[in-house]
C-alpha cells in the first residue's frame, strides 16, 4: 500500500498526530448532549439544575466562537504560518475541560462552548490545509479522510465515555489528549508550501525532504533538488491574480452570518 510506503511514512505519522486533536474535538462536541439530562436535573453535578432557556444559548455559543475564529484566522495564517496557528488549537480545548471540571454555574458552560468554537474554527481551517500540503497526490485523499473519520469517531466516543466515566472524572482523562497532541506536533517542520509562500526557501527544502522521506545519499541530491524545484516553481508561480474587493469581503461576511443564524435556529 502506498500509504504505508517509506516515502509517505512521515506524512502518515504527522496526520495521525493531527487526528489526536480531531478525536479530542469530537469528544468535546459529543460529550454535551448525553450530559444534558443530568445538568438540567435536580442531581446536577454543578449543584443546581440548568434552565432550559440557558441550554439553548449554551449550544449556540459554539457557533459564536467558530464565527469569530473563522473571520480572523486568515490573518495569523498569512503572517505566522499554518503550523504556528495549530499550536493554538489545543489551548482552548484544555481550558474547556478545566472549566467543565470546576463549573458551578451556567456561565462556565457559555465560556466553554465559545472556547470550543475557537478551537474548532482553527482546527477545520488549518488541519486539512496542513495535510494537503505535506502529502503526496497518491495518498492525499486517504490522509484527508482520516481527519473527518477521527472527528466523527470522537463524537461517538464522547457519547460512550459519558456512560463509562463520571462527570468529574471525564475531564481529567480527556484533557491529556490535547496536551499529548501539543507535545507531538512541536517537533514537526512547517509545510514546505507555507514556507515558500513566506520566503523561507532553505527551510522549505528541508521540510520537503523530511515529509517525502528523501534519501540523504549524495548521489540522490540532484534528483531531490529537481523534485523540490518543481514544487517551488509551482508555488511561486501561483497566487492571486485579481485584487480582492470590498464586495468579496462583504459576501464572505454575509455567508458567515447566515451560517451563524442557521446555527442559532437549530439550537433553538
Amino acid at each position: 500500500m502506498k500509504i504505508c510506503s517509506r516515502r509517505t511514512r512521515w506524512q502518515l505519522l504527522s496526520t495521525m498526530i493531527l487526528c489526536i486533536m480531531s478525536l479530542t474535538h469530537g469528544i468535546s462536541l459529543g460529550w454535551f448532549s448525553p450530559t444534558l439530562p443530568t445538568l438540567i436535573s435536580d442531581n446536577s453535578p454543578i449543584g443546581h439544575p440548568i434552565d432550559i432557556s440557558e441550554v439553548k444559548w449554551i449550544g449556540a455559543a459554539f457557533g459564536i466562537g467558530c464565527l469569530i475564529c473563522n473571520m480572523v484566522i486568515c490573518v495569523p495564517v498569512s503572517y505566522i504560518g499554518i503550523k504556528k496557528c495549530m499550536y493554538f488549537v489545543p489551548l482552548p480545548n484544555i481550558l474547556n475541560w478545566i472549566l467543565i471540571y470546576f463549573a458551578s454555574k451556567s456561565l462556565y458552560f457559555y465560556v466553554c462552548r465559545v472556547l470550543l468554537g475557537f478551537s474548532g474554527g482553527t482546527l477545520v481551517v488549518c488541519f486539512p490545509v496542513f495535510i494537503a500540503e505535506v502529502s503526496d497526490n497518491s495518498v492525499r485523499g486517504t490522509l484527508g479522510s482520516f481527519f473527518m473519520m477521527t472527528l466523527c469517531s470522537g463524537i461517538t466516543v464522547g457519547f460512550v465515555l459519558v456512560y463509562c466515566l463520571s462527570y468529574h472524572v471525564l475531564p481529567c482523562v480527556v484533557v491529556f489528549l490535547p496536551i499529548l497532541y501539543l507535545c507531538l506536533i512541536i517537533p514537526l517542520p512547517e509545510p514546505p508550501q507555507d514556507l515558500l509562500k513566506r520566503g523561507y526557501e532553505e527551510k522549505a527544502e528541508k521540510s520537503f525532504c523530511f515529509y517525502k522521506n528523501l534519501s540523504k545519499d549524495p548521489a540522490q541530491q540532484a534528483e531531490n533538488k529537481a523534485e523540490f524545484d518543481i514544487l517551488r516553481n509551482k508555488v511561486l508561480a501561483s497566487g492571486i491574480t485579481e485584487k480582492i474587493t470590498s464586495a468579496d469581503f462583504y459576501v464572505g461576511l454575509l455567508c458567515h452570518l447566515q451560517l451563524f443564524v442557521d446555527h442559532l435556529r437549530a439550537a433553538r
